[in-house]
């Protein structure tokens, strides 16, 4: 099966695909992150096309159900773009709480470092993006309900998946015409509702190829 990214080119001529860095984490002291609930943060394109690199330092509240509660960053990367990058990211993540000394989970602090790391994007991002696509719909439908449930404010953009979807298909209309590129970016949110609403309908497809039509009929 053609992977998203074979897809993508082929409509789109031969455009390159932008890859987001999968940074390292070290295990944290208190709680350690559970994958493979956990999504890396994206490495924002115009921060890795710059060459800029670093590692931000996260000061993490765990809940007793393992969630993030408030993330706030101890020390920056030097690059705003990178340090937002991780909190969107850590924020969305499932951690093992602490046990208290009844054996009981309790609230507790973290201080996590996240990575960004040129080095590392060939090799570590691509094993995550092909697993990120290969999902089935039925998974992305569950998280867009969860993302809609805690976050109703908030745009389908802002989950981690879409995130790296729109980075995918900006990336395939790079070598498009300006009007192209223009009407990708200002109907990104519509594909995003799209592409939810095929796979509520379709819970046995692959989200790769869900996008991946959806985005052909975009592109057209």
């Amino acid at each position: 099966m053609r992977t998203l990214l074979s897809l993508l080119l082929i409509a789109c001529a031969g455009a390159a695909a932008a890859q987001p860095l999968a940074p390292g984490l070290p295990a944290a002291p208190i709680a350690a992150p559970a994958p493979p609930v956990n999504v890396a943060p994206l490495y924002p394109e115009a921060e890795r096309m710059a060459g800029h690199e670093g590692r931000v330092m996260l000061d993490v509240q765990v809940l007793v159900d393992g969630s993030a509660g408030a993330v706030a960053v101890f020390q920056g990367s030097g690059y705003p773009a990178l340090d937002q990058s991780a909190l969107d990211a850590v924020r969305q993540w499932q951690f093992k709480p602490k046990l208290g000394t009844d054996g009981r989970p309790v609230t507790s602090m973290v201080r996590l470092p996240v990575d960004f790391r040129l080095a590392q994007a060939q090799t570590a991002s691509s094993t995550a993006l092909q697993a990120l696509m290969q999902q089935p719909c039925s998974q992305l439908t569950a998280e867009v309900s969860a993302f809609r449930a805690a976050t109703p404010e908030r745009s389908l953009g802002d989950l981690p998946v879409f995130r790296t979807s729109g980075e995918l298909v900006f990336a395939a209309a790079s070598r498009k015409s300006s009007e192209v590129k223009a009407r990708v970016l200002r109907t990104l949110p519509q594909l995003y509702e799209q592409v939810a609403l095929d796979c509520a309908t379709a819970p046995d497809a692959l989200y790769e190829d869900v996008l991946a039509e959806a985005t052909r009929r975009l592109m057209r």
